[in-house]
């Protein structure tokens, strides 16, 4: 069974909380919503609290929506990144690619 990304938009703090996996069988379907809050914001959040689990390509996910921010102009930062996730971008090397808030 595959279980789908959800996004839901804070509009007061321009906050969006990401729930679910983002993995190779999601992140297909993520990268399509996602793009689309990117291209329609001036500063966008992803607060990544509610992703259970992740792997290789949903870092990959993160840096693709962080390299789409930058073409844009878009200020885009990952808040509430869970460790499991900090250690595959740790490993892959691509801290410097995934805008986050320390803290």
């Amino acid at each position: 069974m595959n279980v789908a990304v959800e996004f839901s938009e804070q509009s007061q703090t321009g906050e969006v909380r990401i729930k679910g996996p983002l993995t190779f069988g999601t992140v297909l379907t993520a990268l399509k919503a996602g793009s689309l809050l990117v291209q329609g914001s001036k500063t966008l959040r992803f607060n990544l609290s509610e992703v259970g689990k992740a792997d290789g390509s949903g870092v990959a996910l993160l840096v693709e929506w962080a390299r789409l921010a930058r073409g844009l102009g878009v200020d885009l930062k990952y808040t509430n990144i869970p460790e499991p996730i900090m250690a595959i971008i740790r490993v892959g090397g691509v801290q410097d690619m995934v805008p986050f808030v320390h803290g």
